[in-house]
């Protein structure tokens, strides 16, 4: 411990811990509905230490976001460098879902899996700075996903391709926000928490979803 605290600049384990309050209260409770006082409450710091290191709440969720983000992107487009491809060059459908969807759904083991609960609540905020920090986060790998499944089905419509990844993206928070419906209805046979079970269905599915109506019908399974 003595190393740790020498090594650390100072007042950095001061900022990693309100760093990690925030994420333990974001996902519990969502961002707007934490105050400050709660904040420094659960980090057992000062209101002063709150503007010293981060200015504002919406600072602190950008830099917390950021720190957990980054490792998620940076596999996710290490997997979508590493696709497989058809004899014609048309990268394998399936490849490129897994590549979206795996470190997503895996970041629980691979991270805290608090961030996980944390991003799947943010989806569903509508502040503008939530929706600011999203993009930030995610567009690149998104837009870069977007492109592969574009080029897996050249004949998929445009309009389609984006609606069909909203669905995509929709069922992954849900996922990720295990909120237990399914353990519940299914007498817990079926758990999302089980990360290679809920990939290979959501991949099977989003498959069969982004293939449907493709006009030329190239919909073959990977060679």
């Amino acid at each position: 411990m003595a190393a740790k605290n020498q090594a650390s600049p100072p007042g950095a384990l001061t900022r990693d811990r309100i760093l990690e309050a925030a994420r333990e209260l974001f996902a519990e409770h969502g961002v707007e509905a934490v105050s400050l006082r709660e904040l420094t409450g659960r980090a057992g710091v000062n209101l002063a230490a709150i503007h010293y290191h981060f200015g504002s709440k919406d600072a602190l969720l950008e830099e917390l976001f950021s720190r957990s983000s980054q490792p998620i992107v940076r596999w996710r487009l290490e997997l979508l460098a590493n696709v497989r491809k058809h004899e014609d060059g048309r990268p394998v459908l399936e490849d490129v879902l897994d590549a979206f969807l795996r470190p997503a759904l895996s970041s629980g083991r691979r991270q805290n899996s608090t961030f996980v609960r944390l991003r799947a609540r943010l989806a569903l905020e509508r502040t503008e700075s939530v929706r600011r920090i999203l993009s930030n986060a995610f567009d690149e790998s998104s837009r870069l996903t977007i492109e592969a499944i574009g080029k897996a089905l050249p004949d998929l419509p445009r309009d389609e391709l984006y609606w069909r990844f909203h669905f995509l993206i929709g069922t992954m928070f849900y996922t990720m926000a295990d909120s237990g419906r399914i353990q519940a209805l299914s007498d817990g046979k079926c758990d999302p928490s089980h990360v290679e079970e809920s990939l290979r269905r959501m991949v099977a599915v989003f498959a069969n979803v982004f293939r449907n109506g493709v006009p030329d019908g190239r919909t073959g399974a990977p060679n």
